[in-house]
């Protein structure tokens, strides 16, 4: 049984950020003067909250903290925008973190800068409640404090009047006191994990939710049997710093027995004979051995960039759409990868989640080969093994690489998040209802992903994502991408279309430069697709579980009490999967009726909801 509720998880171990140092920047530009699809990214990383995209994003296209996002006249910089979305990690790397230079009264003029309404990002902080933001703010020396906006109204007067947490920020301020700042530094700062991900519950590496391999580990390397104990957990299980430490001490490299090098962990359907015969040639290289000169610069991820998966026998599978749709949200999918950095050990640790519970999955770096023509699956994207990897923990999980042709995107999603998907046909709801269901979902910043209907579908499993959606000028435009190719979208607001305004391009930062991104009505949405899957991703969500079990005769009752008002929660309740259990694959599974009622006064119950 298992739990997901809104409680924030907090970093005990917070690092506050270095003291600013000020320096010369650039004065303010218009929207025009770069890329808007530079401008279109870095909105999308702000409003994501995503520090790695924010990150790779800022470094590539040079922004400066003065730029303007958004129209000319609204005159918001991108601190303005950090703001709004109250992303505090942007905006500690924004003010701290970037090479600076040295004169106090330019970085005194960008951080009081003035919006349209006369908002500097403080006033800002106190109008929209972006306490988090606030807080890094009110570390710099340079903030004014007495800055009024167009209404006359300074900061303080306007959390005073909203009655805002914000006021005890800056009362503190004024009465000189220090403030702390909520953020975590950037990796490129600390060194350590940046990716803004706190885990403070403790999640069992492996037990009888598990896959009998992964319960019962074996040694994957020559260990001697005296010394086995010193490398193995209390639950029986080699984790990764154990496995890691040994490997370097033996100057060795990381061997997996459980996920052997042979054909038959690649495609174990068809018979021996046929087997040899189809992977003649097939070999399991390291990347070393393929990736030639790339490899002296190779890393973990950077990008992550989907690689070159054109020639791939799973391209068009739904496991690749949903790597394609955690692709958009960088910082939640670094958080499958335990191993954060590549090792010449060649061993990775990885956490995915199997019936519910987190469990740990610890692969080499042999990857199927054929010939001279490099890896028969993913390839890496330049100098990146990211995709590799994970490719191979679901192979592991599920037997063979073959496997992960039949695995639908829901599936892939809950097992790489650990959060609740839904699939739902976009049919059966109104364009209005429709409309108001994604807007949510974006807000909330969901994982969506959509599939096109059969009469457009050219190949099987056509999945994209959907990266945001505006409502401007009286237009509802929902921006899609198609990483795997150009959509040939001829339609309203298509490449070409006569629709599209000079400004409403600017608004929505779309280029034609940009081939995998196209825009479309919401009424055009509902012809073109037929299936919605949402991931209801929560990034500081707390995850609780349980095991239980009963006899067939007696039920089993479990009782939440819930302390807060208006607290949001997953309830799932998961029965083991048979080919991830002790039993094998002829556990017999029972049907289970799941029963959820309000206790009203110790003795009634009110029922709420019943299902099977």
């Amino acid at each position: 049984m298992g739990c997901i509720a809104d409680k924030p998880i907090h970093d005990k171990n917070e690092i506050p950020p270095p003291k600013p140092r000020p320096s010369v920047l650039s004065t303010q530009k218009c929207f025009l003067e770069k890329d808007p699809v530079a401008k279109s990214r870095l909105l999308e990383a702000i409003k994501k909250r995503d520090i790695i995209l924010f990150q790779k994003t800022i470094d590539i296209y040079n922004f400066k903290p003065d730029d303007i996002l958004g129209l000319c006249d609204q005159k918001k910089t991108i601190l303005h925008k950090l703001v709004e979305f109250n992303f505090s990690e942007g905006m500690a790397l924004m003010l701290y973190d970037l090479p600076l230079n040295n004169k106090k009264d330019s970085i005194h003029s960008i951080i009081n800068t003035q919006d349209c309404d006369g908002n500097t990002p403080l006033v800002l902080c106190c109008l929209l409640n972006s306490v988090d933001t606030l807080r890094v703010l009110a570390k710099d020396e340079h903030i004014d404090l007495e800055a009024k906006n167009n209404a006359n109204k300074t900061a303080l007067e306007i959390a005073i009047e909203m009655e805002s947490p914000c006021v005890n920020v800056l009362t503190s301020l004024t009465q000189g006191s220090t403030t702390g700042v909520s953020t975590k530094h950037t990796l490129k700062s600390t060194g350590v994990d940046s990716l803004g991900y706190v885990d403070e519950v403790s999640m069992p590496i492996s037990g009888p939710n598990s896959r009998t391999s992964l319960g019962d580990m074996k040694p994957s390397f020559i260990i001697k049997e005296n010394n086995m104990n010193e490398y193995r957990d209390l639950k029986g299980s080699f984790r990764y710093p154990q496995v890691i430490g040994f490997l370097e001490v033996q100057g060795t490299n990381f061997k997996d027995l459980e996920f052997p090098h042979e054909n038959c962990y690649v495609d174990h359907v068809i018979d021996d004979e046929e087997l040899k015969n189809k992977y003649s040639e097939l070999s399991w290289k390291r990347p070393k051995e393929f990736m030639g000169k790339t490899y002296e610069s190779a890393v973990l991820f950077d990008c992550f960039s989907l690689g070159d998966v054109s020639k791939s026998p799973l391209l068009g599978s739904e496991f690749y759409s949903a790597l394609a749709v955690m692709t958009e949200f960088p910082q939640r999918l670094s958080r499958v990868f335990n191993t954060k950095t590549i090792n010449q050990q060649g061993v990775y640790s990885l956490s995915l989640f199997v019936s519910g519970a987190s469990i740990e999955i610890l692969v080499d770096d042999y990857f199927p080969c054929i010939g001279d023509f490099g890896p028969l699956y993913a390839r890496p994207n330049e100098n990146e093994i990211w995709f590799m990897l994970i490719e191979k923990a679901f192979a592991k999980l599920y037997g063979t690489y073959k496997e992960l042709e039949i695995l639908s995107i829901t599936e892939c999603l809950e097992i790489m998040t650990g959060m609740p998907v839904s699939q739902s046909r976009i049919g059966s709801y109104g364009e209005d209802k429709l409309w108001r269901k994604l807007m949510d979902y974006d807000k909330k910043n969901y994982m969506i992903s959509v599939r096109e209907s059969s009469e457009r579908r050219e190949r099987t499993n056509r999945i994209f994502s959907v990266v945001h959606l505006y409502e401007v000028d009286g237009c509802k435009l929902i921006k899609l991408r198609n990483h795997y190719g150009v959509y040939d979208w001829k339609g309203d607001f298509s490449a070409n279309s006569p629709v599209w305004s000079r400004c409403l391009r600017e608004q929505v930062g779309y280029n034609l430069s940009d081939k995998t991104c196209f825009f479309m009505t919401i009424k055009d949405f509902t012809r073109e697709f037929e299936v919605l899957n949402v991931c209801n991703y929560h990034d500081n969500w707390v995850r609780k579980q349980m095991n239980a079990s009963c006899e067939a005769t007696h039920a089993v009752y479990f009782e939440v009490n819930v302390e807060e008002k208006d607290v949001e929660a997953y309830i799932s309740i998961h029965q083991k999967l048979p080919e991830f259990c002790h039993e094998g694959p002829d556990y017999d599974v029972s049907p289970v009726e799941i029963v959820m009622a309000r206790d009203l006064d110790g003795h009634n119950m009110d029922n709420i909801s019943k299902c099977y």
